[in-house]
C-alpha cells in the first residue's frame, strides 16, 4: 500500500540511502526492467498507416489497420554510462511479428479497390537511445530518452484474401515507404514503452507503508536526478522513517550526513545506508511506541555508531549506560524480514541486564525496509560497515 503525501517537505540536503549500479549492474538491471516488461507492447494501440504507389496518370493507395503485435523477440539490450546524466540504450536483435488488415484504393477511374489480411515479419530490429532523468521538487524522478534512432534489417510483407497476389508483386515498389512508416510508428511505440517500464519502477521509491504491525512508514522520495560518474550510475533517496500520526518530525537532519558517492566495490549493485537512517529507527520507537519501556526505563533514544567491524549500540537505562554489538544479517527469501536491513543483537558484556536488553531489542526491533529490490535476489549481497563514511554498505552481484 502506497502513502503519497506530496506535500511533506522534501529536504535535498538529506539523503541517507544511496543505490550505486556499476556498468556491468545497470546492464543486467535495465535489461531486466526491459526484458520483463517490453512484451507489453503487443496490447498497445498500432496507429493505421498509409503508402502511395505513384503509377504517372493514376496512383494505389495501401491503407494498413488494425495492426497488432502478434509476436515478440528480443536478444540483447546495452547499456553504456556516458557523462554525467547520460545514459546509452541499445536493443539489440528484436523480432517482432505483425497481424494487419490491407486495402488498397485506386485513386483515379475506375477507382479499383481491394481488401485482405497480411502478416509482416520485422527482424532483426535495433534502436538506439539517450536517456536521461530530472527531478522535480516533490522527489519524483523522471526518464527523457533523447536521440533515437530505429532500423528494421529485415523487413518481410505475405497478403491473404481478395487479389493479394497482384498486389504482392506491387509492394516492392512502395517497400521503402512501408518500412519507413513501420520504423518512425514502432520507434515511438518501443521508446513510450521502455519510458512507461523505467518510470514504474522508479515509482516504487516514494513513500511507502512500512510495515503491517505497525504505524511506520519510510520515505524513498528522491533527493536528485541520478548521477554518473567513474562508470557508475547513484540514486539518492531520503531514507526518512515517520510515525504514521506525524509526518512533520524529522529526526534526520542535513547536518547528520554526508553523501556516500564512492563505489568503493566493484559490484553491480551497492546500497549505502547512513547510520542516521538506523537511528531514525530507534527514535521513532523511542518517542511514539513505547516498546522499549515496557520492559526497562530507556532515559534516552538508544544510539547506534557504525564501526569498521561491528555496529555499537548505546542503550542508557536511567544513568547506566549498556552497549550491544549489533551485526546486520543476510537476507534469507524464507523470512518475513527478506527485502529489509536488520540486525541480530549481542550483549558486549556477558551480564544479566545486558543479555536481557539484547533479547528485548532482538524481538522487538522491526528493520529498515528496502524498497529497490525489483529484479534483485538480496541473498546475494554481503553487509560491509564503513566507519569512516558511517554507513552500512550491501554489496552484491544481484540475480537479474
Amino acid at each position: 500500500m502506497y502513502i503519497y503525501i506530496l506535500s511533506l517537505q522534501l529536504n535535498f540536503a538529506d539523503s541517507a540511502d544511496q543505490l550505486t549500479f556499476t556498468q556491468s549492474g545497470i546492464k543486467k538491471y535495465v535489461k531486466g526492467v526491459i526484458l520483463n516488461g517490453i512484451l507489453d507492447i503487443q496490447s498497445i494501440s498500432i496507429p493505421n498507416l498509409q503508402a502511395t504507389l505513384d503509377l504517372g496518370l493514376t496512383q494505389i493507395n495501401l491503407f494498413m489497420s488494425d495492426i497488432k503485435i502478434a509476436d515478440v523477440q528480443l536478444e540483447d539490450v546495452d547499456i553504456v554510462l556516458q557523462n554525467s546524466q547520460l545514459m546509452y540504450i541499445d536493443i539489440k536483435n528484436l523480432d517482432l511479428q505483425v497481424s494487419m488488415g490491407w486495402r488498397f484504393q485506386q485513386t483515379t477511374y475506375p477507382y479499383i479497390q481491394d481488401a485482405g489480411q497480411g502478416k509482416i515479419s520485422l527482424l532483426g530490429v535495433s534502436l538506439t537511445a539517450l536517456t536521461s532523468s530530472s527531478c522535480n521538487s516533490t522527489g519524483n524522478i523522471f526518464v527523457q530518452l533523447q536521440n533515437a534512432q530505429l532500423r528494421i534489417s529485415n523487413f518481410n510483407i505475405e497478403l491473404s484474401g481478395g487479389n493479394s497476389w497482384i498486389y504482392q508483386s506491387m509492394l516492392s515498389l512502395i517497400s521503402d515507404q512501408v518500412i519507413s512508416a513501420f520504423e518512425s510508428v514502432f520507434q515511438q511505440i518501443i521508446l513510450d514503452q521502455i519510458s512507461v517500464l523505467m518510470q514504474n519502477v522508479f515509482e516504487k521509491f516514494r513513500l511507502y507503508t512500512l510495515y503491517a504491525n505497525h504505524p511506520l512508514v519510510k520515505d524513498e522520495r528522491f533527493t536528485s536526478s541520478w548521477v554518473i560518474r567513474d562508470q557508475t550510475l547513484s540514486l539518492q533517496v531520503t531514507g526518512y522513517v515517520f510515525h504514521s500520526t506525524n509526518l512533520s518530525d524529522q529526526y534526520i537532519q542535513p547536518q547528520m550526513l554526508r553523501k556516500a558517492t564512492q563505489n568503493k566495490f566493484n559490484s553491480d549493485i551497492t546500497l549505502v545506508i547512513h547510520e542516521a537512517a538506523f537511528n531514525n529507527v530507534f527514535y521513532i520507537y523511542y518517542k511514539y511506541l513505547n516498546l522499549f519501556s515496557k520492559h526497562f526505563t530507556i532515559s534516552s533514544v538508544p544510539k547506534l555508531e557504525i564501526n569498521n567491524a561491528v555496529a555499537l549500540l548505546s542503550v542508557f537505562l536511567d544513568t547506566e549506560l549498556v552497549y550491544l554489538l549489533a551485526r546486520p544479517q543476510m537476507f534469507t527469501n524464507s523470512t518475513e524480514l527478506s527485502g529489509y536491513v536488520y540486525f541480530k543483537f549481542e550483549p558486549m558484556i556477558q551480564d544479566l541486564k545486558s543479555n536481557q536488553i539484547a533479547e528485548l531489542f532482538n524481538s522487538v526491533f522491526v528493520a529498515y525496509k528496502i524498497n529497490f529490490a525489483l529484479f534483485v535476489d538480496l541473498e546475494k549481497f554481503t553487509p560491509v560497515f564503513d566507519a569512516n563514511e558511517k554507513v552500512l554498505r550491501l554489496v552484491g552481484e544481484g540475480t537479474f
